[in-house]
């Protein structure tokens, strides 16, 4: 008998939902994270999806504004397969942008802006984001101008 936690498995009350024939212990969802989001919005569009400073934003506004989003990136010629960099604080723009690239079939590299200059060069070099680059435009390299001269990046949202 495998223990988990302490605790046989078998007396585990997720044991029900454990996939026994995946190496995993679980099925993988055949669905994105913006699908996922979806079926939330969908489910409970009027439940509080987050509040930020105070703003309060429901899944359903969240689904509209990730829509826009997702039709500017698209405007811009973001495709499915494609990797695109954003290097945004913890803000509702960060999750507007993840989500919308998601939901486009986007691979996104999320870049942290409080790293160093040579750290966000090698993570944009190495993940081969090729063009776009939503970013906090008042961060210091991109003052400096730097960057984009040393990438493949070839414009900055």
């Amino acid at each position: 008998m495998q223990i988990l936690n302490k605790y046989p498995v078998e007396k585990n009350p997720l044991y029900a939902y454990i996939n026994k024939n995946s190496a995993l212990g679980f099925d993988i969802p055949d669905v994105s994270m913006y699908g996922m989001l979806k079926i939330s919005a969908e489910s409970h569009p009027d439940a509080l999806a987050y509040e930020y400073f105070g703003a309060k934003c429901t899944y359903r506004n969240l689904v509209e504004r990730i829509k826009k989003v997702s039709d500017a990136y698209y405007a811009l010629g973001v495709r499915k397969g494609d990797i695109v960099t954003i290097m945004l604080p913890n803000v509702p723009e960060a999750l507007y942008a993840l989500y919308a690239l998601n939901k486009l079939g986007a691979t996104v590299n999320t870049i942290d802006p409080r790293m160093d200059v040579k750290s966000i060069q090698r993570m944009i070099l190495e993940s081969g984001s090729p063009a776009k680059l939503p970013m906090e435009l008042q961060s210091e390299m991109f003052r400096h101008r730097r960057l984009p001269e040393e990438t493949a990046v070839s414009f900055l949202i």
